[in-house]
């Protein structure tokens, strides 16, 4: 019996710790043309993230309200609306964009 509540009493520890409240962006280009992405928001650049060897990219950041932000990639661009706590994968193929 005692081994039943040092389980539940283990088991009850895990589960009460604090949410994440970070806000992620990741994804894939295919054909990369440029070693970085660049996230701005607001004509202000926020971040430059670095794209891997095999075109993946991963950035994750504080959002307190949603807004939108703008992804440039080698003179391309796309705008997106996130929302705090939001967790979006992106795949860019450069050839059809």
């Amino acid at each position: 019996m005692i081994r039943f509540f040092q389980g539940f009493f283990i088991l009850f520890l895990f589960s009460c710790s604090p949410k994440d409240t970070k806000t992620y962006i990741g994804g894939g280009i295919v054909h990369p043309k440029d070693h970085f992405v660049v996230i701005s928001q607001e004509n202000t650049v926020i971040d430059s993230i670095r794209i891997n060897k095999n075109g993946h990219f991963h950035h994750k950041f504080q959002l307190d309200e949603p807004s939108f932000f703008t992804l440039r990639h080698a003179g391309d661009f796309q705008m997106i609306y996130i929302e705090p706590q939001d967790s979006l994968r992106l795949r860019l193929n450069t050839l059809e964009f």
